[in-house]
């Protein structure tokens, strides 16, 4: 890989929004189908929150320590063995879910598309293909995904219209009716696929200003829970709750539904030819994560003499992990959450302790240096920037902080939706109609939101230059 490498924010947006819908997408509508039944749906509202917490603490880090990843931040506050401590936990988190995905992503071919071709074949090929992305940089497979992506998303938001001729909004009903608790555990069982932004981390270097950053990593979350939930809201008005939780893939079930015409009735071979890239990339993104970490203990990021020996510890952990899908499913579904939420939080919370303790400390030094200095400095400082420079700046500061707020705001009321329609929605079933409605339509405009914010943080510039480590 790349010693530098650089992408810009829009990119980081699209990479999350794969990696965090293309995580949920194969195994885990089953099994929140199962848990929710019809209020399934409403099941991506706390990983949200989850998402955003850990998005906080990885734009504090990297504010604090600018063209850094994580694994250089875990070193150069924990130390070298604490550090390596961390890392290597952090990486083994990662290798979880590049043989999660790999093989869950194999195992449906074999199991739909190519029953004759064994699995191993199919993986082999896989690995191969990884390869090469293992062999360039971020960058290459950044590009790529800016062709993928779309067309995923896309074809995620035209599902409602193209199977408008089978969907029942009976369905869909009645609403809010089931138990608090299942929905409950349907979110708290979905932490475990927004729990991959860990990928992310590990490309902290190639923003370096933060507020892009956020933006980034805020607009990647919401484009992920918004097509996740019009995947369980279609799949539950097509389906219905009954059939999704009996079904292995309840996507793949859904899109075999698609009949356009009377002699269009294979879509769901076309569908999943413009689906199966973003899959493949997912793994791709998480490939480059691990080769980061381990350049990490060599003091490198060019990680190319890794490649080759990663890739075949991965093809044969995956062969060798799961002896069928049953347990796939299980440990997707229900480890994944576990791991994620005793692994992820503690040693974040950790980096960010020693971050604030670490940051006290400079801006102690800071201002005796400044007192020292006897203001000199001030003028050449002021002599940089025009007061005309600086009020555009304040202009854009202030008006990406207002979306800021008003992505949070929408997230807020969408929990508040669920709330209320918990507690409305038995007595009052068309007042759990609109805050149904409403849900949707707050998550929408939560991807609106932080899209103009994406677009306002472009304006901002990088009070730091990039690091050369």
């Amino acid at each position: 890989m790349n010693r530098h490498q650089q992408i810009n924010h829009r990119q980081m947006a699209w990479l999350i929004g794969g990696v965090l819908t293309t995580a949920a997408l194969i195994t885990m509508p089953r099994t929140l189908a199962d848990l929710a039944g019809v209020d399934a749906w409403f099941s991506q509202i706390v990983p949200v929150f989850y998402a955003l917490g850990i998005a906080y603490l990885f734009v504090s880090l990297a504010g604090t320590f600018p063209g850094k990843h994580i694994f250089e931040i875990s070193f150069h506050l924990a130390g070298k063995w604490a550090g390596g401590a961390i890392n290597l936990i952090l990486l083994v988190n990662l290798w979880f879910i590049m043989v999660r995905d790999t093989r869950a992503l194999t195992t449906f071919l074999k199991t739909t598309i190519l029953p004759r071709t064994p699995e191993e074949i199919t993986l082999l090929f896989f690995m191969i293909a990884i390869l090469y992305y293992g062999r360039t940089s971020l960058e290459v497979a950044a590009r790529v995904n800016d062709f993928v992506f779309p067309l995923f998303w896309g074809t995620v938001l035209a599902l409602p219209l193209i199977l408008a001729n089978e969907f029942s909004i009976r369905s869909l009903q009645p609403m809010f009716t089931g138990e608090v608790w299942s929905v409950a555990y349907a979110n708290m069982l979905s932490i475990g696929g927004y729990g991959d932004l860990l990928v992310a981390g590990a490309f902290l270097h190639t923003i370096t200003v933060t507020k892009q950053l956020q933006a980034s990593i805020r607009h990647g979350v919401a484009l992920a829970a918004f097509a996740l939930t019009v995947i369980l809201v279609v799949d539950t008005a097509v389906l219905g709750a009954n059939i999704a939780n009996k079904t292995i893939y309840p996507s793949y079930t859904l899109i075999q539904q698609i009949n356009i015409t009377d002699f269009l009735d294979r879509m769901d071979i076309v569908l999943f030819s413009l689906w199966l890239p973003s899959f493949f990339l997912k793994s791709a993104f998480a490939f480059l994560a691990l080769l980061t970490g381990i350049g990490s203990f060599v003091g490198t990021r060019d990680c190319r003499i890794y490649n080759k020996p990663l890739a075949w510890f991965v093809l044969i952990t995956t062969i060798l992990a799961f002896h069928n899908v049953s347990e796939l499913i299980m440990f997707a579904n229900y480890s994944s959450a576990v791991i994620v939420l005793a692994i992820q939080p503690l040693l974040l919370l950790l980096l960010f302790a020693l971050s604030r303790a670490k940051r006290k400390i400079a801006s102690s030094n800071g201002r005796r240096a400044a007192d020292a200095d006897d203001g000199q400095g001030a003028d050449a400082g002021d002599a940089e920037q025009t007061a005309q420079d600086r009020a555009k700046n304040e202009r854009t500061e202030r008006s990406h902080r207002a979306w800021l707020k008003t992505g949070n705001m929408l997230l807020a009321a969408c929990f508040g939706l669920v709330v209320a329609g918990f507690w409305l929605g038995q007595d009052y079933p068309t007042i759990a109609n609109l805050v149904g409605i409403g849900y949707l339509l707050c998550l929408l405009l939560s991807v609106v939101a932080t899209f103009i914010e994406l677009l306002k943080s472009s304006r901002l510039r990088s009070p730091h230059p990039p690091s050369s480590k």
